[in-house]
């Protein structure tokens, strides 16, 4: 079984260290148990730890999810998924188990993150 969800950032201003986050469940994709179980608008922002995010997640979500992520170490991926142009071991700062995130192309998904392309098909 796979657990993706997506998440898209963006910055509010040029050297920001924060911004708005766009989060979409995944609960369409093929043979799949999305990570988090909500999508719309959230907020992001670099906390001091190295190479990592906090993620605000939206109102739709469960009350008070959210979430500190440290990524390590960035590589190539291997070909899995389709379409993935980075991959990382992502470590949630809970202590929960790693997980294996991948960054797509930004055609992989919708302009207002409500769809994105299956790279499971």
């Amino acid at each position: 079984m796979n657990h993706f969800s997506w998440v898209s950032i963006r910055s509010t201003s040029p050297g920001s260290w924060g911004g708005t986050a766009d989060f979409l469940s995944g609960d369409n994709l093929f043979a799949n148990s999305p990570l988090w179980p909500c999508s719309g608008q959230g907020t992001w922002m670099i906390p001091q730890k190295p190479n990592s995010i906090f993620l605000g997640f939206p109102t739709s979500c469960p009350s008070g999810l959210e979430a500190e992520y440290s990524f390590e170490p960035f590589s190539s991926p291997s070909g899995y998924p389709k379409g993935a142009i980075l991959a990382a071991k992502v470590m949630p700062l809970s202590g929960n188990p790693p997980l294996d995130g991948y960054k797509f192309p930004d055609a992989q998904c919708n302009a207002d993150m409500t769809s994105c392309t299956d790279p499971l098909q």
